[in-house]
């Protein structure tokens, strides 16, 4: 996603149509905008509002997900490596009060190295590791099984 358009770029845009330099499509070439943009914000300034960029209303979900909260994801799919997400889901919430949907947790899961193969959770070699690797026989093999 593209950073917002500048206040300076609103401005100007806004102020050139405003002084009759043209119409709204020729404003909006002559600034690399679309003619709907331009409309947008000719209402807002019509309306009294500003045209400030508005806040990024969106944010990285996983983040929620702390160190502790992967040492006791890691110690549940060792030591039962055939949980399924939503039972890991309610794990967190049980112990944490960490609500994450199972889509949520999947992905953070697959970005720390596990994939679930024939139900069970295992962890690729390049992923884990080094002394996980060694412990479980990982110099040959593709994965290890927990």
């Amino acid at each position: 996603m593209s950073a917002p358009l500048s206040l300076d770029l609103r401005q100007r845009a806004t102020q050139s149509y405003l002084n009759g330099e043209g119409t709204q499509k020729e404003i909006a070439q002559r600034f690399c905008i679309s003619v709907r943009t331009l409309s947008t914000w000719l209402m807002l300034l019509q309306a009294g509002e500003s045209l400030s960029p508005l806040p990024h209303s969106g944010g990285c979900t996983h983040a929620k997900l702390q160190d502790e909260h992967r040492y006791a994801l890691e110690h549940w799919l060792q030591e039962h490596n055939d949980l399924t997400l939503p039972e890991l889901c309610a794990r967190l919430l049980q112990h944490f009060s960490l609500q994450l949907t199972p889509s949520q947790l999947s992905r953070r899961l697959k970005q720390w190295g596990w994939t679930r193969k024939k139900k069970r959770w295992v962890m690729t070699v390049d992923s884990a590791p080094m002394s996980w690797a060694t412990e479980n026989g990982g110099s040959g093999g593709s994965s290890s099984v927990w």
